[in-house]
């Protein structure tokens, strides 16, 4: 009895090559499924422990109260209360973490991107700016999102910075509804 390796190595490279096909493709099944949210919670059990997203508009109302009770306003009213406050969410295009560069609110550097994205609040009327003077090479930003109540800068707006201070201009914010 005479075994053929040769043979028996086709088919069991054919059989190898079949797997490693049908498991990419199942792998890239599964990953595109676990995209949409209402599948991923059923087939990933972390998601049921997972918290609730954060309320920046939240944040941002208590924060405007604040400050209008520092500043000596009336904040028992609901109208009173710093209607407009809001807040905006920076991000470079380019890269995850860009160095040296501020977010200037009327003049004033107030955070930076050294984690990622920039949160800042705002007040109707204040300049907003992005200072890349430092940074070396040019670079995209965009409003990643915005409170409800923010009209000016828009959602998506963008700004090229290059070794240089760009405005995004002054902040539009829209009186907050209180239910």
């Amino acid at each position: 009895m005479c075994v053929n390796v040769k043979g028996i190595l086709a088919v069991l490279e054919r059989w190898f090559l079949r797997a490693s096909i049908l498991a990419l493709f199942l792998l890239i099944l599964s990953q595109a499924v676990l995209t949409s949210d209402g599948t991923r919670f059923f087939l990933c059990r972390v998601e049921r422990f997972e918290g609730s997203p954060i309320k920046l508009e939240r944040i941002a109302r208590n924060q405007g109260q604040r400050l209008a009770r520092d500043q000596g306003q009336d904040v028992s009213q609901p109208a009173a209360l710093h209607e407009a406050t809001g807040w905006i969410t920076l991000r470079c295009i380019d890269q995850k973490t860009p160095e040296a560069v501020k977010v200037l609110v009327n003049g004033r550097a107030v955070t930076d991107f050294d984690y990622g994205d920039a949160v800042i609040m705002v007040h109707h009327g204040d300049l907003v700016e992005i200072d890349g003077s430092s940074n070396p090479q040019p670079l995209y930003f965009e409003v990643a999102e915005t409170s409800p109540n923010v009209a000016k800068p828009a959602r998506g707006t963008e700004v090229y910075i290059n070794k240089s201070i760009e405005s995004l201009g002054n902040v539009s914010v829209n009186p907050l509804r209180t239910r």
